[in-house]
């Protein structure tokens, strides 16, 4: 049931990064839950038909080598080799249980979701109708007798009945339309397709090694310093990024922001907006907090530095954001909330 609609889906190869992101979110929830919601699956399904066309995925890869300089496309595409694995290796280690999912099933049962209200909604029309045949009869029964103020009592009653049927039928009607939409567009994300992601994710690195591999490789012999250490993944500095970039810093993108926080060379600045220092304090924070004690000390340090953050001032004010917003103040308390969602759903 795949829409053969990719061929002319162009992107630039940065478009897929968040997307890759927010599947990898969706895996680890599928895997910690052992469940499969609808809305999870539509994603899934719109990402492998977006992105299954690898004409368009190498086109993509070729625009950006040849509008960027080489270290950032080094940069960049060893952050994406990073995520395609991460994913390929959750895929290997989990493949029965993933393949084994039954979609069909999760989209046949978005597309009977209204069923219940459909149920409900036939008794209230068949209870009108019953109510209705009862005084059409009352009404033959008064005309025969020659009742006619009661004939003319019961008329209204039937006309009354009678709109009120009709609006009940057109409800039910409007379920039943509604219901046929759902099958319509649910069933068009019913194919499972975590084994064919796997496939594509397979050719990406192919891909990519056509065009990177012996580089990386003829890097890797010839320097001898020791490799650059990711003290983050691209998960979690797509999803502060995300919430925070233009907010509580100036405009930064994604990958100088994970260069920045990695600690790795960049020649951009993070710059703190007015008034949000403290809300960074408090990110770098959790940051520091998630990192194993052997390393997390080095990291703010080197941090504090490179942002020109004095020790002084940030241990003064870090934890500023969580006493303020047990104290009331909405916009710490709303901060310290999307920080620790994010925070919980990666950790």
């Amino acid at each position: 049931m795949e829409e053969n609609n990719t061929q002319d889906f162009q992107y630039q190869i940065t478009d897929i990064l968040p997307k890759y992101t927010k599947i990898d979110e969706i895996y680890q929830s599928i895997l910690k839950y052992k469940v499969l919601y609808f809305e999870d699956q539509q994603q899934i399904f719109t990402f492998y038909n977006q992105f299954r066309n690898l004409e368009n995925f190498e086109k993509a890869v070729l625009n950006f080598i040849t509008s960027k300089e080489k270290e950032k496309q080094l940069q960049f595409f060893s952050i994406l080799r990073k995520v395609i694995k991460k994913n390929i290796e959750k895929y290997n280690d989990n493949r029965n249980f993933l393949d084994s999912i039954d979609t069909f099933e999760i989209c046949w049962d978005r597309a009977n979701s209204v069923e219940s209200k459909i149920k409900i909604q036939e008794k209230h029309a068949n209870n009108q109708y019953i109510e209705l045949r009862y005084t059409e009869n009352s009404l033959e029964s008064a005309s025969w007798k020659g009742d006619d103020e009661r004939v003319r009592e019961l008329e209204e009653k039937v006309n009354k009945f009678s709109d009120l049927y009709k609006i009940e039928q057109e409800k039910l009607e409007t379920l039943h339309r509604e219901k046929e939409k759902l099958h319509n567009e649910s069933l068009k994300f019913a194919d499972n397709v975590f084994g064919k992601i796997y496939e594509l994710e397979s050719s990406f690195l192919l891909v990519l090694n056509n065009y990177f591999f012996d580089e990386w490789s003829l890097d890797s012999e010839q320097n001898s310093e020791p490799k650059k250490r990711e003290y983050f993944d691209m998960q979690l500095i797509l999803s502060i990024h995300k919430e925070c970039n233009g907010v509580q810093f100036e405009n930064l993108n994604v990958i100088d922001f994970y260069n920045i926080l990695n600690l790795q060379p960049t020649t951009t600045k993070l710059i703190i907006k007015n008034r949000e220092k403290e809300r960074m304090y408090h990110l770098i924070s959790n940051l520091y907090s998630c990192l194993q004690s052997d390393n997390n000390k080095e990291w703010r340090t080197a941090l504090l530095n490179k942002l020109g953050i004095k020790w002084k001032i940030y241990n003064s004010k870090y934890k500023t954001v969580s006493v303020s917003s047990e104290e009331g103040n909405k916009k710490n308390k709303k901060f310290k909330d999307v920080i620790e969602s994010i925070f919980n759903n990666i950790f």
